[in-house]
């Protein structure tokens, strides 16, 4: 085994000769014996080796950031899937109401429901204006303050 080849594996493999493959690991302790390049090859390895692990291995604030964001990205996918299927997993009785009474026309056209509530919304207004209307149309009680007041003027121009 040349040191340059030596050098690859120990850059490839790292420090640990079990990692290497089998077949070169006989002739790399062999080389590792006799020369002083390729053990300071192997040093560097090692500290390499060592940097790596220290980021492998999180300490406990990261891993407890990691463990909320992971938490974070579960509850996102599960509200993601509540809004996407609104009915998932709620158990629905056959009691009747608006939606089961329209039920088969809101599977033929989604926007009936909404049309319905449009047009009770606009008939509650019709109704509210009629009412407000006929309120405000009312004759006057003679003794009433607001009638004295609108009779005043005429009163004061017609002398």
């Amino acid at each position: 085994m040349t040191l340059t080849r030596f050098r690859s594996l120990a850059a490839s493999y790292g420090s640990d000769l079990s990692r290497w493959p089998e077949e070169e690991r006989g002739e790399a302790e062999i080389l590792l014996q006799a020369s002083d390049q390729a053990r300071l090859y192997i040093e560097d390895a090692r500290t390499l080796d060592e940097l790596i692990s220290q980021y492998q291995q999180p300490d406990s604030a990261t891993d407890e950031v990691n463990r909320r964001a992971t938490d974070l990205a579960k509850l996102r996918a599960a509200v993601a899937v509540r809004i996407s299927h609104p009915r998932h997993g709620v158990q629905h009785r056959g009691d009747g109401g608006p939606a089961a009474l329209f039920g088969f026309l809101r599977k033929s056209n989604p926007h009936f429901l909404g049309a319905i509530g449009l047009a009770a919304g606009g008939g509650l207004a019709i109704a509210a204006g009629l009412l407000i209307g006929w309120i405000y149309t009312s004759q006057p009680r003679s003794g009433d303050l607001l009638s004295a007041l609108e009779g005043a003027p005429s009163r004061m121009f017609a002398e």
